[in-house]
């Protein structure tokens, strides 16, 4: 866990970029749809899967 502060401004840009890859940041939240559920369920899924394996392999070294 203390390596957890050093990987926030990586994890950050990264989670930018996937935000931007999905669309996510055209909706306007308001008046989200289903399509764009999908798309937050999707981007939240990568973005957890990612963080998962880059903390468990920091972890090991």
């Amino acid at each position: 866990m203390r390596y957890v502060p050093a990987l926030i401004p990586g994890f950050a840009a990264y989670a930018s970029l996937v935000y931007w890859y999905f669309g996510l940041y055209k909706s306007r939240w308001r008046f989200a749809s289903l399509p764009d559920l999908s798309g937050i369920v999707t981007a939240v899924t990568v973005l957890s899967l990612w963080l998962r394996c880059w903390t468990m392999d920091s972890l090991r070294q």
